[in-house]
């Protein structure tokens, strides 16, 4: 329920990646010329939204959840685990956003 206050209608975005460009879950990008960084994930937007997507990110990550954590641990063995919780909670809004249109 929260997530669907936060967000309001869903078909007010295009596409899924400006839904999780809303959420504020996509890295800050700074650009000068031909050099690009990717920062952390900025704090403006709905930290309600954010907070909860991390919170099912958490629920997906249990031993029992099996498959649809297997992209998170994938990513923890790799990154920190606040980093592969936030790509995890980007590929669930992104997921879910394929299945609502």
């Amino acid at each position: 329920m929260l997530i669907l206050s936060e967000i309001g209608d869903i078909n007010r975005f295009s596409s899924p990646e400006k839904l999780v460009s809303y959420a504020v879950l996509c890295p800050s990008t700074y650009q000068s010329g031909d050099i690009l960084r990717h920062g952390k994930i900025a704090k403006q937007g709905s930290k309600w939204l954010r907070w909860i997507l991390i919170k099912a990110t958490l629920h997906y990550v249990r031993p029992s959840a099996g498959r649809p954590g297997d992209f998170y641990r994938r990513l923890a063995r790799k990154k920190v685990a606040k980093i592969a919780r936030v790509a995890h909670a980007r590929e669930i809004l992104h997921s879910s956003t394929e299945v609502c249109t």
